[in-house]
């Protein structure tokens, strides 16, 4: 198709152009999204900076998970509960 104007575009040339802008504008939305570039940092969806359930939940959590043992639960148990005395 010749352009209208010498210099200027053609019509159909104008919209493959706009079209390819907006195929690239989706690509990069596509490409941010799947990075996870707008979830919270923690991986399991928790805010960070919130106590969930301060750090005895946090040993309960690694000793169901199998991080520790019964013996070393028993003994930060312990030692968490001494500590909560001590707070003023």
């Amino acid at each position: 198709m010749m352009p209208m104007f010498p210099g200027m575009p053609s019509v159909g040339g104008l919209f493959l152009g706009l079209a390819a802008l907006l195929l690239v504008i989706i690509a990069v939305v596509v490409v941010v999204l799947a990075s996870g570039a707008g979830r919270p940092a923690g991986g399991s969806g928790e805010l960070r900076g919130r106590d969930p359930g301060g750090p005895e939940e946090e040993l309960r959590r690694r000793y169901a998970r199998g991080e520790i043992d019964t013996e070393e639960y028993r003994r930060r148990l312990a030692v968490l509960s001494e500590g909560s005395g001590v707070r003023s």
